[in-house]
């Protein structure tokens, strides 16, 4: 009996050492099952929604963000491209491909002209198509747009057709409005018609945000005869300013001026006067001389005096063989051909102007 017992008890520690073991094994085989399933839930569902957005073209044209925003009815693709040529382009198209045979888009961007470094900005509607919030969406880009020939040229000599091709990685976010604000600051709101340049900025930002659009191609102009802006297309910087100025010859008060991307502008009147100051100018002219001339005379004296409108003189003699004769200033008003003093008008450049402004200003 003693000997069954011990060797009972020599068999217990074995088959505990044995069930650890085998806890240890199999615990080890579900740790790794679940690190493999954690991959496969990675690169399968979480990957997507964790990748870049990317937008690149491969040359001519910078990508510099696209969204595509979606709700329950509409899906539109938002593109903003920079002009990277050397020249402007006009009348750009941009088409959207989507992987997955999902369909291709296309439709014309803004402005028409756009000069280079300048922005372009495409809103291609995505028809038939809805995208759950998050999901990823893979494409190609087609931008199709006209070259011209020379840097700033606004009109384009023998134009050629261009297209760059470039890809994009995107997630579908929140459908939002496109809007954009322009603004007008003129350094003076009146100026003289001497050619004086009055310089005007315009100011491109988004309506929402209030954040500047850097690239924006703004077209100046004016339907008032006789004032000249300068340059008609100018580039905002990245503080979303674009220079331009406006100046006359001639009186055109007031003078609208307008700056314009795409449908979005801002107008204001410029006030140009030509008046003239007259200034009177009095000149005066004195002529005075005396002469003393020795001559030989009779004893006797003799006094003679003339007068007349325009003239007076007064000669006096004596029995003295030396005789002084004395002739006085003579004065006249302009009327006369012996005049010493006269007076007479020049008209002057107008050296300070008062200008009334419109209600409002100033």
């Amino acid at each position: 009996m003693r000997k069954k017992s011990a060797h009972k008890n020599r068999r217990k520690p074995m088959r505990q050492q044995a069930a650890m073991e085998y806890l240890v094994t199999y615990g080890l085989a579900v740790i790794i099952l679940a690190v493999v399933l954690y991959i496969i839930y990675y690169y399968i569902t979480a990957a997507p929604t964790l990748a870049q957005n990317t937008c690149t073209f491969s040359s001519g044209a910078t990508c510099v963000q696209l969204e595509i925003g979606s709700n329950s009815s509409t899906t539109n693709a938002i593109v903003f491209i920079s002009n990277a040529q050397e020249f402007a382009l006009k009348d750009p198209v941009l088409t959207v491909n989507l992987s997955g045979g999902k369909g291709t888009f296309s439709s014309s961007c803004f402005p028409t002209f756009v000069l280079p470094g300048g922005a372009i900005v495409c809103s291609v509607p995505i028809t038939n198509r809805h995208f759950g919030q998050g999901e990823l969406v893979t494409g190609s880009l087609s931008l199709a747009a006209t070259n011209c020939a020379s840097v700033n040229s606004y009109t384009c000599t023998n134009p050629t057709s261009q297209q760059y091709f470039g890809t994009f990685t995107t997630h579908v976010s929140s459908l939002t409005n496109l809007g954009l604000k322009v603004a007008l600051f003129p350094f003076s709101l009146s100026e003289t018609a001497n050619g004086t340049r009055d310089e005007i900025i315009a100011t491109v930002t988004f309506a929402s945000s209030g954040r500047p659009f850097a690239g924006a191609t703004v077209n100046f102009t004016t339907p008032t005869p006789g004032v000249v802006v300068t340059p008609a297309y100018a580039t905002t910087n990245q503080n979303g300013n674009a220079t331009a100025y406006a100046y006359s010859y001639t009186i055109a008060s007031p003078a609208q001026i307008t700056a314009s991307f795409n449908k979005y502008s801002a107008s204001i009147l410029i006030y140009f006067n030509n008046q003239a100051t007259t200034t009177t100018v009095t000149t005066t002219i004195s002529t005075s001389s005396t002469s003393t001339t020795s001559i030989p005379l009779p004893t006797t004296s003799t006094s003679s005096t003339t007068s007349s409108t325009t003239t007076s003189s007064t000669s006096t003699s004596t029995t003295s063989t030396s005789s002084t004769s004395t002739s006085t200033t003579s004065t006249s008003t302009t009327s006369t051909s012996t005049s010493s003093t006269s007076t007479s008008t020049i008209t002057s450049p107008t050296t300070s102007t008062t200008t009334t402004l419109p209600p409002g200003f100033g």
